[in-house]
């Protein structure tokens, strides 16, 4: 019982045991390797992977599966890799895969492997043309290709290159890599561009490599990006450097897939490589050690120096460990599955009816969610992609040594180390070692050999009068033409700038108008204009005008007009009053003189009023009575009473006695009218006389308008265009070339012309700006035309005119007309008044040119088919279809037809051969298009496939064809991807990007300069893509964004992409994607309403007829749809054939709605034509495959080669038809290119609007929204209100503030707002001030821009100056506002006062000239008065003539003049002294104050040699621009604002203020009297506004900005800003310089005319009024007369018995007193010269006295009217 015990117990033990050790053995995982074993990755992936699974299970001590490798080796071809991987999964049972190495052996295996439901985890396909996305079971355990680009476009930018170029394997792995860079390349900081793509096919020789090299050698670009295969990149640098291209200035960057590799690799020293980064642990340093022994003992042929631990060995580290540790996450029913695959169909082929793996999705999923810290670092797929944590940069030295210069992060781009990233702009990176071992870092570009130049057009026929602004030569042996002259060295020199060769030529425009120029530009005659060319906003609707060089304004040209030199200077005293005023004055002295008389002369003698007859006055006063006892004034001495009173006051010298108060207060009213007269008559003199003495012929436009003399303009300028626009007369325009006729000024400075949204403005412009900011555009200036003498012209003040008055003598008037009236109403008299105003004006209206734009479309090409026979000899070709889709059933039909139709030819009745068609209807899908390739050629030996269906599906097929060597002939696989894949995959199709160049040129058209393609992410648009780029670059159009949707995209992920769309500027897209996805989008497109007006859809013609196929459904969704598509003549044999195509298919397939056989049914129509012909050439030839039996593990193992089919393939290449759809002719393996028609979807049809080829052209199209007018290619982003920065400053808020609600104000926001507001579009913006929480700056000026660069900003508005540091990271519009920067300095009164200061004003010869008149004067007003206040001794005579004539010189002369005659003269003189003395004390005045105020700094150089301070504005570039002055910082002191500027300068703090223009004379406006501008200007360029680069906000705010200055409103918007009255600069000094004798001839001849005639009057009328006056001669000569006269003047003079003294009493005219009787002596004698008893007093004079003022008077008593004035004594002398 024990024993039994003993024995129960030993079992159970024995059972326990044997359960422990059956749970402990690891169940057995089998997992295929499918490797190039004898390349470079296969090699280290027969080390490290079964490396890694050693160390993993010695990690994992308890594992519970073991993977177990099954390792293939596929030679790097595709059908091997293919077969390997279908024995794998059907008889060797593996689970999952590792591998396959090469990214086009992968494509395929990962279809089959996703239709098996097997993962497959590669560890070196890296190409982004096989993702996860499109194979759901693929795993990629390495590194992207996609994600180093971002790497290689930082560093073109950290470097400045500014054009790369891809040096790549013309296949998936290296043509899908090309898209990513490119975009990469556009969308760094600095973009990049591609300018040209280098293709290399995998098997390229050494000659061809060397050949391609050749070209890029010849072209300018020095930087290029090898991304090949290890093999193809050794051959492509030993033909590098046997050409000299790995020496200095050139520049290679390798691909993390060469830079792992670079034993097999050997690069030259200097290359730049990538290489993904793998953080150095202990445990790496371990591997390392240990992978390197294991490698050298596993492949001791091998050089030591390939036994390097890579990027691809620690990938296959980490992939093998990650299935092992999936492995481990089985579930024991995983586990137990069956391996292999499971409820397979079975078929013809062992590929046919693949079952499924039962563990394959547990796997994957497994596989998926594995992390773990491997070698490279944190191991993690995300959405099957392993997670890119950085690259490092690499410098490769000598002997491959790796030298490490930095990191690449995303997000954070270059650092010189990980986790410090760069706070630089661009990066920083460690010292490079460039090719040659130079340390200057290369430009990246030289000079071309055979780049096309660009042709620039400098206008011909040049004056020589403009040679220093522009001229050309012309060799006439060459015909090379070379230019010169201040524009073309301006051009050359920015060009010199550019960060790349720009290879240019000019090209002679022969005497054509500068818009013609600009409509060559326009549509491609010239590639630009360099011409002395304004920038108008006519202009740059139709170019893009980079910054302007020069800045100037239009101005009118008119000869000058010296006042003190001219004929007209004579009159000079008239000038300050118009000749109106001078009129107005004249009649209103008359007319106060006249109404003073009015009521005066009734009751004042003074002025007529009836006295006392008495001895005295009896000869002056007419006798008013019968009884003669009472007598008033004769009319002549009223009128000349009444005419000197009112003139006299205009010197205040009236003395007349008036007794009225109505007088009285006319005559107070009208002293105040010419106290106020005069004043501004000497104002006026002055302001003429203080500012330069020169003035225009023409003062301004409107007198320029109103005149009629002629205008010049230069000759072919828009000046002339400009005139005759503002309503200028047509005739009156004479246009001329030279200098001498015309000197053109221009508006908004000159520019460079270049096609709209041409790269090189951007680049243009920020050269033009560093000439500008370093002073060499200053340099070119003074070279060409001298140093800048004098200034601007300033022009005489002027006139005073009549409507400056009328108030005043409004004033007067009605007071005068009062006061009569008043006194008319006394004394009961009539009167009427009856004044005459006369208003003219004058209005003028500019006119509007419309424009009109004209396009043409041309017709062209036909095709002509031929007919075939009938043949006997049966050729097996296969036919790969999918049936159940339109492609497939369509072109069926047309297949059968043209078997029937060829055939049934009797042209082909006497053929040997007939084609027998072996139908294999597939889906879509590679793996089932592969299945019935192997089907054909292995059971049925057909020599050629017609077919595949698709490009995916051909990828493969393609490989199994060259296996075979059968032809496999495609008409509608038209992927560009495949062209010369194989050298047997033949396309009967169009390539599919001969389309982007018809696409290109449609976008050319309509100047669209950016687009967007949208496009289906599948292996069709991976080279299309890039090929449409490459197109668009070529006309200038820039791809701003890429949108990508997958094929099994949902209704939710098209509506994100639709959203992305709706985010940018950009509304031109370009759609290729196939017709299932349109529909969906286009139907979604609709319903966010982006299919209305202002859209662009262009759809390429891979959406293959979808008109013909859906129909009315996408016509309606599609309504204004450009598209393209090949050109298919519409032949009456095509017609013919519709017709029985039509119904042959409708009674196969009833109810069908297709109406038409499309394009890809007439390739398929004419393939098979093309083959009947090929077999007829090739001949009958029994099948010769050899088909051994059960020779390979698979179908795909079991295929011969054919002999025959070779033959037939030779035959097909050169068949050359007229065919259904038109010439057919294969040319490098794919159908000729063809011509594209244009259509235009309106209604429920397509229309055609035009047809492409290299020299067609395109109609006017409708656009969507049913919308006639072109869209301008883009629009504000969806719901987009622009979020614009303003910068926040503590001084002049002039420019921009905020007030209240954070609303900002002042000119820069004014301006804005204007030009906003004159867009044709809405553009909601909301402004942000740039400021921290506490209300100040956030940042510089600086910072704020690159806001706009970081997006944070979509634009900066405010007083920003255009910088080329600036333009770097933003596009600025053109400057609003004048440029450059001067000195700001005090002034001081340094006048020089002297003794003889008064003397200055007039010169010696006026002094002279005065006093000469002075005496004339006073001997003409003795000659005809000689009464009592001139009698007496000689000397007497003399003193007293003196005394009066010098007293009129300040008008103080008291002496009374009772002659008309001498009031005449003494009035004259009076005005002449007036005008004397107005003038004398203008121009003292001008001599006291214009050089009074001189600045206390002339230059910087007195600055800098004092020591002295200088102030700037704070938050400026000035200090950068004060280095370079050489002004140290310790002498620099910042301020905010005026107020500050003022007490600096004012308190000496600083010397100078150094600023810009506009906000110095903001600070002048208030500051004037005491600061003055400056010193030489710096030109920089203004105030502009800073958009995103790319923004096509720019150029149009730009145009705004050129509107508002050609229309006059930005000078309102300035006068605002600067007030209306400008301040003097006073820079330059003017002196006011003497008056001459010249300026006042005019008025001395008046004056000495006026009294040598009183004075000749006067004596002939003494002499005939005489009893002598009518003697003979013989008596005595006139001459003696004359002597007796003047001896007997101062005899009688002198002679106290005949004059009566001082003392005698005498009556005045008004006296009712006695009078005195006349010396009896003289009345008694009855000489000949006695007069009757009425003229006994005449010649005598009556003294009285003014009772009320005591002053004496002067009367004049005359015997009549017309009196004589010879004394009886003379007569008795004589």
């Amino acid at each position: 019982m024990a024993g039994d015990a003993r024995f129960l117990f030993f079992l159970i033990g024995l059972a326990a045991c044997l359960l422990t050790t059956s749970r402990a053995q690891p169940t057995e995982v089998k997992v295929g390797l499918i490797i190039d074993a004898d390349s470079p990755v296969g090699k280290i992936a027969r080390t490290t992977i079964p490396m890694a699974l050693e160390d993993f299970y010695a990690a994992v001590a308890n594992s519970t599966a073991r993977v177990k490798i099954l390792q293939h080796d596929s030679g790097g071809d595709v059908v091997a890799a293919a077969s390997a991987a279908l024995q794998l999964m059907t008889t060797q049972g593996a689970r999952a895969i590792l591998g396959p190495q090469s990214s086009i052996e992968s494509a395929f295996v990962a279809d089959l492997a996703t239709q098996a439901e097997v993962p497959v985890v590669s560890f070196s396909a890296t190409s982004p043309s096989v993702s996860p996305a499109t194979a759901p079971f693929f795993s990629r355990a390495a590194q992207s290709d996609a994600e180093q680009a971002g790497a290689v476009a930082a560093l073109a930018a950290h470097f400045g290159w500014r054009r790369v170029v891809p040096v790549y394997q013309d296949d998936d792995y290296g043509a899908a890599f090309v898209p990513f860079l490119v975009e990469a390349l556009a969308s760094a900081p600095a973009p990049a561009e591609v300018p040209y793509r280098c293709a290399l096919r995998e098997d390229a020789t050494p000659d061809a490599v060397t050949a391609e090299l050749y070209r890029m050698e010849s072209e300018q670009t020095r930087v290029f990006v090898l991304h090949t295969r290890p093999g193809l990149a050794r051959r492509v640098f030993d033909a590098a450097a046997a050409g000299g291209m790995t020496g200095d200035g050139y520049v290679w960057v390798i691909t993390d897939s060469l830079t792992g590799l670079l034993g097999s690799v050997e690069p030259p020293q200097g290359v730049i490589g990538l290489a993904p980064y793998v953080p150095t642990t202990p445990r790496l340093r371990g591997v390392k050690k240990r992978w390197a022994q294991r490698y050298m003992r596993d492949h001791p042929d091998d050089d030591l120096s390939r036994a390097v631990l890579g990027c691809h060995a620690v990938w296959a580290y980490d992939a093998a460990w990650a299935v092992a540790s999936a492995a481990e996450r089985l579930s024991a029913t995983d586990l137990s599955s069956p391996p292999g695959l499971v409820n397979g169909t079975g078929g013809p082929t062992d590929i046919s009816g693949l079952g499924k793996s039962a563990s394959g999705e547990n796997f994957l999923g497994a596989i998926r969610n594995v992390t773990f810290d491997g070698l490279g670092g944190k191991f993690k797929l995300v959405d099957g992609e392993l997670v890119a944590p950085a690259y490092r940069v690499l410098n490769i030295m000598d002997d491959g040594k790796e030298r490490g210069v930095g990191f690449w992060l995303p997000g954070y781009g270059l650092t010189r180390h990980v986790g410090h990233a760069s706070k630089t702009v661009g990066g920083e990176l460690a010292p490079v070692i460039w090719p040659g071992e130079s340390t200057v870092r290369p430009s990246g570009w030289v000079q071309p050999t055979n780049a096309r130049k660009l042709r620039v057009a400098v206008p011909g026929n040049v004056s020589d009068s403009y040679r220093p602004i522009l001229h050309l030569t012309v060799d006439p042996v060459t015909n090379q033409t070379t230019a010169g002259g201040f524009v073309i060295e301006v051009f050359e020199a920015a060009v010199r700038l550019l960060p790349y060769a720009l290879p240019f030529e000019f090209v002679k425009a022969e005497s054509q108008p500068y818009d013609s120029l600009i409509t060559g530009v326009e549509n491609g005659t010239f590639d630009a204009v360099v011409a002395d060319m304004t920038i108008t906003a006519d202009r740059a609707a139709h170019v893009d005008f980079t910054l302007p060089y020069i800045s100037t304004d239009i101005a009118m040209v008119v000869p000058l007009r010296d006042q003190r030199s001219s004929s007209f200077t004579w009159f000079f005293f008239l000038k300050p009053l118009s000749s109106s005023l001078w009129l107005v004055s004249a009649a209103f002295f008359l007319f106060t003189g006249f109404v003073v008389w009015a009521i005066e002369h009734h009751n004042n003698g003074e002025f007529g009023a009836e006295v006392e007859l008495t001895p005295s006055n009896r000869g002056k006063l007419t006798p008013s009575n019968e009884a003669g006892t009472k007598g008033k004034l004769t009319p002549s001495n009223q009128a000349g009473t009444l005419v000197y009173f009112g003139f006299s006051t205009l010197v205040f010298a009236h003395r007349e006695k008036l007794t009225s108060n109505l007088s009285r207060l006319v005559v107070v009213v009208w002293v105040f009218v010419v106290l106020i007269l005069q004043s501004s008559y000497t104002a006026s003199l002055t302001s003429m006389l203080t500012v330069p003495q020169v003035e225009p012929t023409i003062a301004d436009y409107r007198a320029l308008l109103r005149g009629t003399d002629m205008v010049g303009v230069m000759n072919n300028s828009f000046t002339g265009k400009a005139l005759t626009q503002s309503g200028f007369p047509q005739a009156r325009i004479m246009r001329y070339t030279t200098a001498r006729s015309f000197q053109e000024a221009l508006l908004n400075g000159f520019g460079f012309a270049f096609p709209k949204g041409s790269p090189y403005v951007t680049d243009l412009s920020q050269a033009i700006l560093k000439l500008t900011e370093n002073n060499e555009i200053n340099r070119i200036e003074r070279k060409w035309f001298g140093d800048p003498k004098g200034n601007d012209s300033q022009f005489t003040s002027g006139r005073l005119s009549f409507k400056s008055f009328r108030s005043l003598f409004l004033i007067t008037g009605i007071t005068s007309v009062v006061c009569c009236i008043i006194h008319l109403i006394f004394n009961l008299d009539d009167n009427r008044r009856q004044p005459i105003q006369q208003i003219t004006s004058h209005a003028s209206s500019p006119a509007e040119v419309p424009c009109v734009i004209d396009m043409h479309g041309q017709q062209h090409a036909q095709c002509i088919v031929q007919d075939a026979g009938r043949a006997g000899q049966v050729v097996d070709v296969g036919v790969i279809l999918d049936r159940k889709t339109w492609v497939g059933n369509i072109s069926w039909t047309c297949i059968e037809l043209a078997l029937e139709d060829f055939y049934a030819s009797p042209q082909h009745a006497g053929y040997n051969t007939r084609l027998k068609l072996h139908l294999r209807d597939t889906g879509l899908d590679a793996v089932s298009a592969a299945a019935a390739g192997v089907d054909l050629l292995k059971n049925v030996g057909v020599r050629a496939i017609v077919g595949p269906q698709t490009s995916t599906q051909a990828k493969f097929l393609a490989h199994l064809g060259n296996k075979s060597s059968v032809p496999i002939i495609s008409f509608s696989a038209d992927s560009p991807s495949r062209s010369g894949l194989t050298p047997y995959f033949i396309r009967t199709a169009w390539n599919d990007s001969s389309q982007a160049e018809a696409i290109a040129a449609l976008v050319q058209r309509y100047n669209w300069r950016e687009v967007i393609p949208v496009f289906e992410d599948d292996d069709s648009n991976i080279k299309f893509i890039p090929d449409l780029v490459d197109a668009l670059r070529q006309v200038d159009t820039r791809v701003s964004y890429r949108c990508k949707i997958l094929p099994s995209a949902k209704e939710d992920d098209i509506k994100r992409a639709i959203s992305s769309l709706r985010d940018h500027w950009t509304s031109v897209f370009i759609v290729r994607m196939s017709n299932t996805l349109a529909l969906k989008f286009f139907q979604l497109a609709k319903d966010e309403g982006m299919m209305g007006e202002g859209f662009v859809w262009i759809t390429a013609y891979g959406m293959r007829d979808i008109f013909d196929v859906v129909g009315s459904p996408a016509l309606d969704v599609m309504q204004g749809v450009l598209g393209v598509k090949p050109h298919v003549q519409d032949t009456m044999e095509l017609q013919n054939f519709r017709q029985r195509w039509r119904k042959k298919y409708r009674s196969e397939n009833p109810g069908t709605s297709l109406t038409e056989p499309t394009l890809f049914g007439l390739y398929a129509y004419d393939t098979i034509w093309a083959l009947a012909l090929a077999a007829e050439v090739a001949g009958f030839v029994n099948s010769d495959f050899g088909l051994p039996v059960n020779n390979g593990s698979t179908d795909f193992d079991r295929i011969d080669t054919s002999r025959s089919a070779k033959k037939l393939r030779d035959s097909m290449l050169k068949v050359n038809f007229s065919g259904m759809s038109g010439k057919f002719q294969i040319k490098g393996m794919q159908l000729a290119s063809v011509n594209y028609t244009i259509i235009n979807i309106v209604g429920q049809k397509e229309r055609v609007v035009g047809f492409w080829n290299p020299v067609s052209g395109i109609s006017s199209s409708l656009w969507p929204g049913d919308s006639d007018t072109r869209p301008r290619g883009w629009i504000l982003p969806w719901n987009k209100t622009l979020k614009i920065g303003v910068p926040v400053k503590g001084g002049f808020g002039e420019f921009v503030r905020f007030e209240g609600e954070l609303l900002p104000k002042g000119f820069c926001i004014n301006v804005f707002e204007e030009v906003v507001a004159d867009l044709p579009y809405k553009l909601p913006c909301s402004y942000h001030p740039f400021e921290d929480r506490i209300g100040e700056s956030n940042g510089t000026i600086d910072e704020l821009v690159y806001k706009v660069y970081l997006k944070e900003f979509d634009a900066v508005i405010g007083d920003v100056t255009i910088l080329v540091n600036r333009s770097l990271y933003a596009d600025f519009t053109l400057p609003y506002t004048e440029s450059g920067v001067r000195m700001l300095v005090p002034v001081l009164d340094r006048r020089k006062k002297t003794a003889w200061t008064f003397l200055k004003p007039l010169k010696p010869d006026l002094w002279l000239g005065t006093g000469a008149f002075v005496v004339f004067t006073g001997f003409v007003v003795w000659c005809i008065e000689r009464n009592e206040q001139f009698k007496g001794h000689p000397a007497s005579q003399i003193g007293s003539v003196f005394y009066f004539i010098f007293s009129t010189l300040v008008f103080a002369h008291r002496e009374g003049m009772v002659h008309n005659l001498s009031r005449i003269v003494v009035i004259v003189w009076l005005f002449v002294v007036l005008i004397l003395q107005q003038s004398y004390t203008a121009s003292l005045s001008s001599i006291l104050t214009v050089e009074q105020l001189q600045p206390t700094v002339t230059s910087l150089e007195e600055v800098i040699s004092k020591g002295s301070h200088v102030g700037y504005l704070n938050d400026s570039f000035l200090p950068e621009l004060l280095r370079s002055l050489k002004i140290d910082d310790s002498k620099m002191i910042a301020f905010d604002s005026p107020e500050e500027y003022n007490e600096a300068l004012s308190t000496g703090k600083v010397a100078v203020i150094v600023d810009e223009i506009p906000y110095l004379k903001v600070f002048l406006k208030n500051y004037c009297h005491n600061y003055t501008m400056i010193g030489p200007t710096y030109k920089f360029d203004g105030f502009g506004y800073a958009f995103p680069r790319g923004s096509p906000l720019t150029p149009d705010i730009s145009r705004g900005i050129l509107k508002l200055e050609s229309n006059g409103r930005m000078v309102e918007l300035q006068k605002a800003l600067y007030g209306d009255k400008s301040c003097p600069d006073k820079d330059n000094f003017q002196t006011s310089s003497s008056l001459t004798l010249r300026s006042f001839q005019g008025l001395f001849i008046i004056s000495g005319a006026c009294s040598v005639l009183a004075l000749t009057l006067n004596a002939v009328r003494t002499i005939y009024s005489s009893p002598h006056g009518s003697s003979s001669a013989s008596t005595q000569s006139l001459w003696r007369r004359w002597l007796a006269i003047l001896s007997k003047a101062f005899h009688k003079g002198g002679s106290p018995s005949t004059t009566p003294g001082n003392g005698e009493p005498t009556t005045p005219i008004g006296s009712t007193g006695d009078t005195e009787s006349p010396p009896e002596g003289e009345h008694s004698d009855a000489g000949p010269l006695s007069s009757p008893p009425m003229r006994a007093y005449n010649g005598r004079h009556i003294l009285s006295t003014n009772r009320s003022s005591m002053r004496r008077r002067q009367i004049q008593s005359c015997n009549e009217i017309h009196g004589d004035f010879i004394a009886p004594e003379v007569d008795r002398s004589l």
